[in-house]
């Protein structure tokens, strides 16, 4: 395997054909080339990684497409999302985290519980986890946050209230606010403060 990936992808294409060996040998292979993996953020928020199923690729049904969060940045623990996620690529969309998922990551060496089943330091899987982080060097790619929008909108925003009418408020970003000035209201008077949201 090449020690130098110029991108995330290149990096977790490598990864996986030097993880498939891993997963014959706990008798449900994988073919490395339908199983793409890429930086993404994945649907559910807490996860490190997803894997996609054939059922979802409309033109490639044979695709089990692998998302990692970029939330992670460290080779060691990206190829224990990426193990994790290839478990599920081996097995039907439908086997989730049951019992099938269960046996295959006992066999391969993922410690439970299943359904957070990572490769763990000090293992034998760790110890080959560590290996291959080490031929592969460097992940080529800087953690980043994910921010909810939730957590975000309108935050520091001042409100404005009609003088028409009470209940009828709007949120206004500082910079329009400085741009613009005040908001008008639907009967065409200026808006007065009604403190930050």
């Amino acid at each position: 395997m090449d020690n130098k990936h110029e991108t995330r992808e290149q990096w977790l294409a490598a990864a996986t054909r030097g993880m498939a060996p891993w997963l014959e040998e706990a008798g449900s292979p994988i073919d490395p080339a339908n199983c793409p993996a890429m930086c993404g953020w994945p649907v559910t928020k807490k996860a490190g990684g997803e894997c996609w199923h054939p059922e979802t690729a409309r033109e490639a049904p044979e695709l089990r497409t692998i998302f990692i969060s970029p939330a992670y940045d460290q080779s060691f623990e990206v190829l224990a999302i990426l193990i994790h996620e290839l478990c599920h690529a081996a097995l039907p969309g439908k086997a989730g985290h049951r019992q099938p998922f269960k046996k295959l990551v006992t066999k391969v060496g993922l410690e439970p519980p299943n359904k957070h089943a990572l490769a763990v330091r000090g293992t034998p899987l760790g110890d080959k986890v560590e290996a291959l982080a080490a031929e592969l060097g460097p992940y080529p790619h800087a953690a980043l946050a994910r921010v909810s929008r939730e957590a975000t909108k309108g935050k520091g925003w001042p409100r404005f209230k009609s003088v028409n009418e009470e209940a009828y408020k709007v949120l206004v970003s500082p910079k329009m606010l400085e741009a613009h000035g005040a908001p008008m209201d639907p009967w065409g008077d200026t808006m007065v403060p009604n403190g930050e949201e």
